[in-house]
């Protein structure tokens, strides 16, 4: 079995090492189909806290054929059990990135933020976004992060808190795929940066990718 060896170096052993495990484990169960794999996030520029996520891109070539997704997310669930570090690894596709504008965010963050760690370099084929359909991307992620910490399908407004006896509020309550079910406030921060993403795109009609970037420009 060849070894793998990813590009690009998160300059700490441990991190690296479970990168490496992540791509060989999906190499594995995904034989020639998966055309990339990229670092986002703040390993990727460099501001990564003991908290931090690993936030890993695997992008799969064309789409997902019949049962693959599937098994990409029970493959992702046994990476993330045996991980020491958080993983965020959202299920992508060539055909998802370009084409669906649900997944529009995780477009322009590979673009403007990533570090290809294995794989081809695909960036190229990524075009610039309208900035309507970026508009209502920005807006439809909050909208349903805020309705999934509340376990339900939609909002109804005025807004109550998930939990009024809770420190949070309820927000605290990290029940989204990407954190598993470990209360802090971790979700809370991603559900505001998305938010402040939006009221920016809106009042500034601006195009902002990073956490750095929507803090520093809300602060404006």
């Amino acid at each position: 079995m060849s070894s793998i060896e990813p590009i690009y170096s998160t300059g700490q052993s441990q991190i690296d090492d479970t990168i490496r495990g992540i791509i060989g484990i999906f190499e594995a169960a995904f034989p020639a189909r998966i055309r990339s794999y990229y670092l986002v996030g703040s390993y990727a520029d460099g501001s990564a806290t003991p908290l931090s996520d690993i936030d890993i891109r695997i992008i799969f070539k064309e789409d997902f054929t019949a049962g693959e997704e599937e098994k990409m997310r029970q493959v992702r669930y046994y990476c993330r059990l045996i991980s020491p570090i958080a993983i965020d690894c959202p299920p992508l596709s060539e055909a998802r990135l370009l084409h669906d504008v649900n997944w529009l965010h995780e477009r322009l963050g590979i673009k403007s933020d990533g570090q290809l760690l294995y794989g081809e370099e695909i960036r190229d084929s990524f075009g610039e976004p309208e900035f309507s359909a970026y508009v209502r991307n920005v807006t439809a992620v909050p909208v349903q992060r805020f309705a999934r910490i509340r376990q339900q399908d939609g909002l109804s407004f005025p807004l109550t808190y998930p939990d009024p006896t809770g420190e949070f509020f309820g927000y605290d309550d990290e029940t989204g795929p990407a954190w598993g079910k470990v209360p802090g406030t971790k979700g809370l921060v991603h559900m505001i940066g998305f938010a402040a993403t939006c009221l920016i795109a809106f009042e500034s009609e601006r195009i902002v990718t990073r956490k750095s970037d929507w803090l520093s420009t809300a602060l404006r």
